[in-house]
């Protein structure tokens, strides 16, 4: 994680609050739909925001352990990412630009 601060709530991602007594529940953003990549499951119900420059700081293995699921549900929830998860998290992203990342499906915790 060289180069990223992790900001004072501990959170690896900019604006994700980490509360060990409400997993997942706070770490969902508002997401435009026009940022969703095409194949993300649909029974989606939680989204992180990615943008480009994290790449080289932010991890698949990294984000999944932020938000407490496995890579591997992460490339079937967002099948974009491809076989290389790392290399489809960032592809064709720099700077600015954004895409939103599939987190949690089901029902959502209240």
């Amino acid at each position: 994680m060289s180069g990223l601060s992790i900001s004072a709530n501990n959170s690896l991602l900019p604006g994700v609050a980490e509360d060990p007594e409400e997993p997942s529940s706070s770490y969902c953003f508002d997401v435009d739909p026009s940022i969703i990549p095409p194949g993300t499951t649909p029974s989606c119900n939680c989204y992180t925001e990615i943008r480009g420059y994290y790449s080289g700081f932010v991890t698949c293995e990294e984000l999944a352990d932020e938000f407490r699921t496995t890579i591997a549900t992460l490339q079937a929830w967002n099948p974009w990412l491809g076989a290389d998860c790392d290399v489809g998290l960032f592809a064709n992203l720099i700077g600015d630009a954004e895409r939103a990342v599939c987190v949690r499906v089901g029902s959502p915790q209240t």
